[in-house]
């Protein structure tokens, strides 16, 4: 991504996940593979299901969704979570970003006022849901204006969670091939991105497999 933000933002983030097939192919190119994906589409709605069945008594989750195409969808995210996440204890609210969101822009100041407004002193878990890179870029660019928490890039999750698109079938899951169904279904926005993916990958596997050899070789 240009001017490495990208890289920066994962570097300052204090956990990363492998959410892709291909980043666990080519840990197995290393001394370190990993055993399986962990989307963030996966993680959130198990942690939120945790939370809701064993708070601990006196403690409290504010939730905060910003992302959606519409306020329509931010509002059904919300809605659902509600009717799916049924613990008192557990708050939701959300902010739909502008269409400029990711920049530095007038509407950013808006988007991180309604953060902030919507925020608590304490158990805060803002989750952005605008795709990647642009989730974990901004995140990091405005990570000392957010509220004390937990703030999660996590894709496309409040989509799913309204309803306004489904998660592939838990078998192309499975096979590693959830990339390829997404592609099918949206390929104006992601063919491109996909395909630069594709060379980077390709690219990297090229030096990881030099690597490897050279190391078996005895030559390193």
């Amino acid at each position: 991504y240009p001017n490495g933000q990208l890289k920066r933002a994962y570097e300052r983030a204090d956990l990363v996940l492998p959410d892709g097939m291909p980043v666990k192919w080519l840990s197995h190119l290393t001394d370190t593979p990993l055993p399986e994906r962990i989307a963030g589409s996966d993680v959130i709605p198990k942690f939120l299901q945790k939370a809701n069945t064993e708070m601990i008594p006196g403690k409290h989750l504010n939730v905060i969704y910003v992302g959606g195409k519409t306020p329509e969808i931010t509002d059904t995210a919300v809605s659902n979570s509600k009717e799916r996440y049924w613990n008192s204890a557990i708050d939701f609210s959300g902010v739909t970003p502008g269409m400029n969101f990711g920049d530095i822009t007038q509407d950013t100041d808006r988007v991180l006022e309604e953060i902030d407004e919507k925020s608590r002193d304490r158990g805060n878990l803002v989750l952005i849901c605008a795709g990647s890179p642009k989730s974990e870029i901004w995140a990091e660019r405005f990570r000392d204006q957010l509220p004390n928490g937990v703030v999660a890039s996590v894709g496309a999750y409040i989509d799913f969670i309204a309803g306004s698109a489904q998660r592939s079938h838990p078998l192309m899951q499975k096979m590693g091939l959830e990339w390829l169904d997404r592609l099918a279904r949206d390929p104006g926005r992601l063919a491109e991105r996909y395909g630069g993916d594709a060379v980077h990958l390709a690219r990297t596997a090229a030096e990881l497999t030099a690597v490897k050899l050279r190391t078996q070789m005895g030559l390193d």
